[in-house]
């Protein structure tokens, strides 16, 4: 039973700590004679995520304080069992300022307000986020954020943060800046 608590606490160490696959854990145990299922490991994860909620409580009370919090969302493939293919989830990083450097994460289904919205509720202050239509709603005077700056440019690409239109942008081709920053903080 001992060689089974302690591959609990390395499966632990590595899927956090260095975010190791399953897969990959699996293969090392197997290289060490000792044979866990992707399913067993799987199963512990709930647990983990049990263990880690106070911590990320306490995160998310740190990353409230902030005056400043950074967002935008990342697609991530996401197999559903439902499916003949994977479909794509969002995570969603919510970045602290100098004062509170925690970085708070969060997944969505999909890319709609509902998940940005809960996971703001009770947060006021600044937030810096692209122009992507789902924050709109979020900078009405009652719900208490304000809009920080943002770099938004035009150009063959549509609309989209200056920095990939940098890249983007060839010599000789016309684009416009424009910067919205209605909070005067940038």
């Amino acid at each position: 039973m001992r060689g089974l608590r302690h591959s609990r606490v390395d499966f632990r160490k590595k899927k956090l700590v260095i975010a190791g696959a399953i897969n990959r854990q699996e293969k090392v145990f197997e290289r060490h004679g000792v044979e866990i299922s992707r399913k067993t490991m799987g199963g512990w994860l709930p647990t983990v995520a049990e263990l880690l909620d106070p911590l990320y409580h306490a995160a998310k009370k740190v990353l409230f304080e902030s005056k400043v919090i950074g967002t935008d969302d990342t697609g991530v493939k996401v197999l559903d069992p439902k499916l003949s293919f994977a479909r794509t989830g969002r995570i969603w990083p919510y970045v602290g300022d100098a004062r509170h450097p925690v970085v708070g994460y969060d997944y969505t289904a999909t890319r709609g307000r509902d998940g940005p919205a809960k996971f703001l509720e009770g947060y006021t202050g600044y937030l810096q986020a692209d122009a992507y239509s789902v924050y709109d709603a979020f900078f009405r005077p009652e719900r208490g954020l304000t809009e920080s700056g943002v770099f938004v440019c035009r150009c063959s690409t549509g609309l989209c943060w200056h920095a990939r239109c940098l890249r983007l942008v060839r010599p000789g081709k016309k684009f416009s800046l424009r910067v919205r920053n209605r909070s005067g903080v940038v």
